[in-house]
C-alpha cells in the first residue's frame, strides 16, 4: 500500500480558495448512475471499428488492465464519471474486452509482467510505441483510432499519485511552488512583540 504523503496532503477548506469548478473532474460529472457509465462504454466498445483497433493493440501486446484503465481514465478527466464509478466497472469492461479478443483468437497479455511496470516509464514509452504502432496500422482515421490516441494522450499525461487522490477526493493538493509561496508570506508577516508592564502574562 502506497504511503500517504502528509506534506502534500489537502488542506481542509484549501478547494473554496482557489477558481470553483476549474477542471471537468471538479464539476459534477455527466453521469450520476453506474449504469450509465458502463452502458456508455459497452455502446461504444460494441462499435467494430472500436473494437478492431484495440483488438490491434492487445495483439502488438499493449497490456489490457493498462487500456481499461487508461479509457476510464480519460472519462474521469473529461468529467464524464467518477473515479469510484470507474473501479466499479473497471473489472466489467476488462472482461468484456478480455471475451470479445478470445473469440477472435487474439494474444492477449491482460497485465503488465510486474504490478511496478505499469508506472515505469520506461515501458510507458514502449506501450505509447505500441499505440502509435497499432493506430499506424489502422486502415483509416475512425472511432477506434480516436480511442487509441485519447489513451495515448492519458499515457503521456498521466496523473500523479498526488493528481489522482485530489481527483478522488475533489480537494486539491499543495503543489510545491504553493508551499514556497506560503512559506514567503510567513517569512513576510511581522511578529507579534510580546506584551510588557506589568500586567503581562507570565509564562
Amino acid at each position: 500500500m502506497q504511503e500517504v504523503n502528509t506534506f502534500t496532503a489537502p488542506i481542509a477548506g484549501q478547494s473554496l480558495t482557489t477558481e470553483p469548478k476549474g477542471y471537468a473532474w471538479e464539476r459534477p460529472p455527466e453521469m450520476n448512475e453506474v449504469s450509465d457509465v458502463m452502458n456508455f462504454y459497452i455502446t461504444r466498445l460494441g462499435d467494430q471499428r472500436v473494437m478492431d483497433d484495440v483488438f490491434t493493440a492487445l495483439d502488438n501486446g499493449f497490456p489490457l488492465s493498462t487500456m481499461v484503465d487508461s479509457i476510464l481514465g480519460v472519462g474521469v478527466m473529461e468529467g464524464m464519471h467518477t473515479v469510484d464509478a470507474s473501479l466499479i466497472v473497471s473489472p466489467v469492461i476488462h472482461e468484456y474486452i478480455l471475451a470479445a479478443a478470445q473469440v477472435e483468437d487474439i494474444n492477449v497479455k491482460e497485465h503488465p509482467v510486474q504490478k511496478q511496470d505499469s508506472d515505469n516509464e520506461t515501458n510507458e514509452e514502449v506501450f505509447k510505441n505500441i499505440l502509435r504502432k497499432s493506430i499506424d496500422e489502422a486502415s483509416e482515421k475512425d472511432a477506434g483510432t480516436d480511442l487509441l490516441e485519447e489513451v495515448a494522450e492519458m499515457l503521456e499525461d498521466k496523473p500523479s499519485p498526488d493528481e489522482q487522490a485530489e481527483m478522488a477526493s475533489g480537494v486539491e493538493m499543495v503543489t510545491d511552488e504553493q508551499k514556497e509561496d506560503l512559506a514567503m508570506e510567513q517569512e513576510e508577516m511581522p511578529m507579534e512583540e510580546p506584551p510588557r508592564g506589568l500586567m503581562a502574562r507570565r509564562r
